[in-house]
């Protein structure tokens, strides 16, 4: 129960890291054609309604991608939290551009959006948010090398 709780700590920390790079990318007017939350808004069921877009988007960081990364943190062959989170980000960079772009309309990759920004910067985010999703996980979650609460000096 401490890792799933780890990850959806971890997740909703990275999320809402995330989700502010995103909102000083709106609010500056940058690469208008990357609006993930509307996007999300529209595969869900709901276009236009960003509400539910951007509650759908801490959902899946929080719950979805944070339970996951609890349940597979232990398996990834790498000692490094960075490395394993970036790694997990890229992942959900790949599972994003193969599954969930197509479902929007903007095709594999977001082809149909009309430059390779879309891919580049979501690229980016999902490399932002494995990178703090794997460090504050690892901060969370107890070494299983050692009982907590006890010094690895003092352990005898």
């Amino acid at each position: 129960m401490n890792a799933i709780r780890g990850g959806l700590l971890a997740g909703f920390f990275a999320t809402v890291l995330v989700s502010m790079m995103m909102m000083i990318k709106t609010a500056t007017g940058q690469f208008p054609e990357l609006h993930v939350v509307r996007t999300i808004s529209g595969v869900i069921g709901s276009p236009g309604n960003l509400v539910a877009g951007f509650g759908a988007h801490i959902f899946i960081g929080t719950v979805i991608w944070g339970i996951a990364y609890a349940m597979i943190e232990s398996r990834i062959p790498i000692s490094s939290h960075s490395a394993k989170g970036a790694l997990f980000g890229i992942v959900a960079w790949l599972l994003m551009m193969i599954v969930f772009m197509p479902l929007a309309g903007a095709g594999l990759f977001a082809v149909h959006r009309g430059s390779m920004t879309v891919p580049l910067i979501t690229l980016a985010y999902h490399l932002v948010f494995g990178l703090v999703l794997g460090n504050v996980y690892a901060w969370n979650i107890p070494s299983p090398k050692r009982a907590p609460g006890r010094d690895a000096k003092t352990s005898s």
